[in-house]
């Protein structure tokens, strides 16, 4: 994997975890990666980010699925206990490893959202494979 897919699941998972969605200026996001040689199954929690130049307490969980395939999860802001009998201390639950489904395993326990609909389904089979161009040219 390079650098840059690297950079870019974290981008993507830290948008989509403060829900702001692509409005947000990516480049005021940096992020500093370690370790520098991930492998596959293993889940890391070591990168730091930084927003504006000023490092942010956020916690990413990456993994390398298979060499083309490297993923990230932003978890957020470690959560913080507040009793005075553990001090305060960061709780932190261990990290999970990726579990690879099939499509079997995904459908499993699938439920339709509505009635089968026959009329449907023949309007969408007819439908040519690729869209025709308004001046009637393909």
């Amino acid at each position: 994997m390079t650098a840059g897919s690297d950079h870019l699941a974290l981008k993507e998972s830290f948008i989509k975890a403060i829900g702001t969605g692509l409005g947000f200026d990516l480049q005021r996001v940096e992020f500093h990666i370690s370790p520098n040689q991930t492998r596959e199954g293993q889940v890391y929690r070591q990168t730091q980010m930084y927003l504006d130049n000023e490092v942010e307490d956020w916690t990413f969980e990456e993994s390398l699925l298979d060499k083309d395939h490297h993923v990230a999860v932003a978890l957020g802001k470690p959560d913080i206990s507040t009793s005075e009998e553990d001090g305060g201390t960061v709780c932190e639950a261990p990290p999970l490893s990726f579990t690879l489904l099939s499509f079997s395993d995904l459908m499993s326990k699938a439920t339709p959202l509505l009635e089968e609909d026959p009329a449907y389904w023949e309007r969408f089979q007819s439908k040519k494979e690729a869209p025709v161009r308004q001046n009637g040219s393909e």
